[in-house]
């Protein structure tokens, strides 16, 4: 049985072509690492829909690595005064806000979002022949806040781009899904401050 499913999906392989997006930092200036060794940290979780809620947990989890129980998620964290939306690059007066409305040292602020998809699905059937070269363009943003300081210390944007290739060679070509190009984004934002961090 396992040698017989083995079999069907190497031939699904064969016959199908995979598109592999590729993932890049979108803001060329260097930034600086983060310190997690010290002060309590916030989770913005205001946006709604499935990628949203898989990045909150991601991002939960991964920043939970190195904080424990130094991490709060807004949504279930009671007794915080801040708007229902947080822009991203708020300028000072409005970060300084938010400490007073929470007292917490750092908040972490996500957003994604679906830049073009011209693809449509994750399976492309009678791909070969195609002329067009279709795109599917995914963008996670992070930034990260010293409430007490009033300044962001983090602000980094990441974007997975997967190609639908012109005059393809297979009859069915396989493609990442928006949800999955949003998660491999944030997953190259991550990778950016694990490697510089203070942890």
């Amino acid at each position: 049985m396992r040698i017989t499913n083995l079999l069907l999906l190497m031939l699904l392989l064969a016959l199908a072509g995979c598109s592999v997006p590729r993932y890049s930092l979108v803001n060329p200036v260097d930034q600086p690492g983060l310190d997690f060794t010290q002060g309590r940290w916030l989770l913005s979780d205001e946006g709604s829909g499935y990628n949203y809620q898989q990045l909150y947990q991601l991002a939960e989890k991964d920043f939970g690595k190195y904080l424990g129980d130094r991490l709060s998620r807004v949504s279930v964290t009671k007794g915080l005064m801040l708007q229902k939306k947080i822009p991203f690059n708020p300028n000072r007066s409005l970060i300084k806000e938010m400490y007073d409305g929470t007292h917490y040292d750092y908040l972490i602020n996500i957003k994604c979002r679906t830049v073009k998809d011209d693809i449509g699905g994750t399976v492309d059937v009678n791909a070969k022949g195609n002329t067009l070269a279709d795109e599917r363009i995914n963008r996670v943003s992070l930034e990260v806040y010293d409430l007490k300081r009033g300044e962001i210390i983090y602000s980094q944007t990441a974007q997975g781009v997967t190609t639908r290739q012109s005059n393809a060679t297979s009859n069915v070509n396989l493609y990442r899904s928006n949800g999955g190009m949003i998660v491999g984004s944030y997953n190259r934002i991550f990778k950016d401050i694990r490697e510089k961090s203070r942890k």
